[in-house]
């Protein structure tokens, strides 16, 4: 192909950063007071935004920014969520029934702030009692570490699914790639999958601590 007009330069990650900020940075709400998002029970200080498309399926996303954590301790955080998912996917969809798919996930940025999300497909009665499980089973998981099995079983399996990630030569490409759009060393990624493994109970509770809603959160449903 002849070659083009080259895109601009960009970081990928300041910008996610920056977008993220200019939302959880004030509380309020962008959901029509007539929409199903107004009767949500959305915790304090939760910035809403609906978005009615006429499906007969509801997304259901609520993030929620976290204290800052160091890089090197951000593996116990990862083991932590990975307790928080099962728990969440076990009560809500295995339990009660009330999602197609669901589950949470956790993301450091580049001031070490963790960003923890949860999310859900779901039907649009179900929505209320999805979100307060939510806030239910976050509240829970910061009170207190799991034991050290689920610790260690929780480790290895995260280090398994990276494992499974990156069975062919196209995938470890595609991961290396990820990590140069974030400002990672490649060179360090099999380092990182294995660390979730390092991980022991009293790690993943001397950072609880740190893992509390420090500014607004964000919630957004699409139906």
């Amino acid at each position: 192909l002849p070659e083009g007009p080259r895109p601009a330069s960009f970081a990928p990650e300041s910008i996610l950063v920056d977008r993220i900020r200019s939302h959880v940075s004030r509380t309020g709400s962008e959901a029509d007071p007539d929409s199903l998002a107004a009767g949500l029970p959305v915790p304090d200080s939760t910035w809403v935004r609906s978005v009615q498309t006429g499906a007969r399926q509801a997304r259901l996303i609520w993030t929620v920014p976290l204290g800052a954590v160091a890089r090197e301790r951000f593996p116990a955080v990862r083991v932590w969520n990975a307790g928080v998912n099962d728990a969440i996917a076990f009560q809500l969809r295995e339990r009660e029934g009330l999602a197609y798919s669901i589950g949470s996930s956790v993301r450091r940025l580049d001031d070490g702030t963790v960003l923890w999300s949860a999310g859900a497909g779901c039907a649009t009665e179900n929505l209320a009692r999805i979100l307060e499980g939510f806030a239910q089973e976050l509240e829970r998981a910061t009170r207190s570490a799991p034991d050290s099995l689920a610790v260690a079983r929780q480790g290895v399996q995260l280090y398994g699914r990276s494992l499974m990630r990156r069975a062919t030569r196209m995938n470890r490409a595609y991961a290396a790639g990820l990590a140069v759009l974030d400002g990672r060393d490649p060179g360090v990624i099999d380092r990182e999958i294995r660390a979730p493994m390092e991980v022991r109970r009293e790690n993943v509770e001397s950072v609880l601590p740190e893992l509390r809603a420090t500014r607004p959160g964000l919630v957004v449903v699409a139906y």
